[in-house]
């Protein structure tokens, strides 16, 4: 059957109404009507120039295909839902394909048609291609979560850097953690031991190597959400509901593990690494706690063990 011919059928006053002011609209404009032999789904009318310039279809591609067809074809849509569930969802945000096979975003709304039954008879889809503007909300995107990234993570290593530390502290502190309540948190600075002599010895870039190799090992004991480069040769280690058992034994562990240490590189087969570490447990946590404070003890306890050997209990109430 010509497509004229199919018009001719099914034309109404409505439609007659319709199809002159679809051309003039910028947007695409497509009308499907009531299949008559299921009463169950809807079929492909018309549609204007404009779905044709968004889309790349011309009506002989489509006219007389079911919704659901036309879903599939077009928006990759297998999902089944009733005309009952079209009437209530009248706005989407969707992806499409266009004839040739482009992937494009369009903003849809549609107008339920009703007769004076009540009963739905036509329904007019709406289709704007807004491509570009998902486009640019994706890079902003993109471009706000590198930014983000960049301010928290430290470049050489990989860690979180100071700023996240500053962030992680405050969650713990308003208790804003999901996993669990937080009653208390340790504090521990790290420092490694004649790191100047490194440096000075074998170079910067062989410093450089030890620092990454160190951070390596930590996060292997410690969650790596815990664990922060706090500066130069220090790294900070924020351990939500851990009491002074659990900062001796991850303490032990990291000096145990940093010491054992074997570098591959025969320029640096000889260096044996060592850290000196100290901590604050702080008890009853509250908002604007400020880190600072834990911070300054972490770091009077870390040189207490770098100058005799042995860390000073700084339990803060």
């Amino acid at each position: 059957m010509a497509i004229s011919e199919g018009f001719g059928k099914i034309k109404s006053s409505f439609l007659e109404l319709l199809f002159p002011l679809m051309e003039k609209e910028k947007c695409g404009m497509a009308v499907f009507g009531l299949d008559l032999f299921s009463e169950s789904d809807l079929q492909l009318i018309s549609f204007n120039k404009s779905f044709t310039k968004i889309t790349g279809y011309n009506l002989e591609d489509l006219f007389g295909v079911s919704s659901k067809y036309f879903r599939e074809k077009i928006f990759q849509d297998k999902e089944e839902f009733s005309l009952d569930e079209i009437l209530v969802n009248f706005f989407l945000k969707k992806q499409f394909l266009t004839k040739e096979g482009k992937s494009c975003w369009a903003k849809l709304s549609w107008s339920p048609v009703m007769n004076d039954s009540g009963r739905l008879v036509h329904l007019v889809l709406r289709i704007s291609d807004i491509t570009d503007e998902e486009d640019a909300r994706k890079e902003k995107e993109r471009s706000y979560h590198e930014t983000r990234y960049l301010a928290l993570h430290d470049s050489l290593t990989g860690l979180l850097n100071r700023n996240a530390a500053g962030e992680y502290w405050n969650s713990l502190c308003t208790n804003r953690r999901k996993d669990h309540k937080i009653d208390m948190a340790t504090v521990m600075m790290i420092d490694v031991d004649r790191f100047k002599e490194i440096n000075d010895t074998y170079g910067h870039v062989s410093g450089d190597i030890c620092l990454e190799a160190i951070s390596k090992i930590i996060t292997k004991i410690v969650r790596f959400e815990e664990v922060f480069r706090w500066g130069g040769d220090e790294f900070l280690i924020i351990m939500a509901n851990a009491d002074q058992e659990v900062a001796e034994l991850k303490k032990d562990q990291i000096k145990t593990a940093i010491e054992a240490y074997v570098f591959k590189s025969e320029k640096l087969k000889n260096v044996v690494l060592s850290v000196s570490i100290g901590y604050t447990v702080k008890k009853n946590l509250f908002q604007g706690q400020p880190l600072g404070d834990a911070v300054d003890l972490a770091d009077a306890s870390m040189y207490c063990d770098k100058k005799v050997g042995h860390t000073v209990d700084l339990t803060v109430d």
